[in-house]
């Protein structure tokens, strides 16, 4: 015995299919961009390369010129290790400096709490210069 849909069981599975693509489809562009962050938080590029003098000489060190309620600042030198910290708005540094192991070697330092900061990267190393990376997370 052979039996036959009607148009309307016909139009019924299109459209429990369609739905299921689209569900396919959402799950699919989910799993490859993540969830939406419902937090919003920026990061400023600063000292891109900068040029440093050896330690203890003017010009070891770079700042953003921006102050931010900051919670983070990450850096790196590029040719040695280097150092960063964050600067009050009075220019004070707010901790000690957190350094790296070596050459492009990121280090970061959670500020806390959004104060209005900066921050800042140093050479590390007293017989040569160094190029200099910072970010601010803001």
């Amino acid at each position: 015995m052979h039996t036959h849909r009607t148009t309307a069981q016909g139009f019924s599975h299109r459209i429990a299919l369609i739905f299921a693509c689209a569900l396919a489809v959402a799950a699919g562009l989910w799993l490859v961009s993540g969830p939406i962050s419902s937090a919003s938080a920026n990061v400023e590029a600063f000292c891109n390369g900068y040029l440093a003098a050896p330690y203890g000489q003017n010009g070891d060190r770079c700042s953003d010129p921006n102050f931010h309620l900051l919670n983070g600042v990450s850096g790196k030198g590029g040719n040695h290790s280097a150092c960063i910290d964050a600067l009050d708005t009075g220019g004070n540094l707010i901790t000690n400096w957190v350094c790296t192991s070596g050459p492009n070697v990121e280090t970061s330092l959670g500020t806390c709490c959004g104060r209005t900061l900066r921050g800042i990267v140093r050479n590390n190393t007293t017989g040569d210069t160094n190029h200099l990376w910072g970010w601010d997370q803001y």
